[in-house]
């Protein structure tokens, strides 16, 4: 785990990597490091593990409203975008309903 909260996810060495933050949020775990990136998950809590594909248009919204683009700059703004069309292009999305217990981890481990 890099973080509870916030995670910058870069190009590194021609692959996508993410990386910790030190804006971690209520369990305040953050780590310095990073990992590549394989999949994204959207989570909310659900009555069962469940992934459920989601598809690079609706991918790449729910990465920009997550994301903090420069509104203010033309070119920051078009790079925003472009890099979650990337990002939704190149690794696999999923909404994660899930039950707050350790089941979870295993249940993601094994997709």
């Amino acid at each position: 785990m890099l973080t509870d909260e916030r995670v910058i996810i870069r190009e590194e060495k021609g692959s996508l990597w993410a990386f910790g933050t030190p804006w971690h949020g209520t369990a305040q775990l953050h780590k310095n490091a990073g990992t590549p990136v394989d999949s994204i998950f959207f989570i909310k809590h659900g009555k069962q593990n469940r992934a459920i594909p989601i598809k690079i248009p609706d991918a790449v919204n729910r990465l920009m409203v997550r994301c903090f683009p420069t509104f203010w700059n033309r070119q920051g703004m078009e790079f925003a975008l472009e890099f979650c069309i990337r990002i939704a292009r190149e690794v696999a999305c999923y909404e994660l309903e899930f039950v707050p217990t350790p089941s979870v981890i295993e249940y993601v481990k094994a997709l």
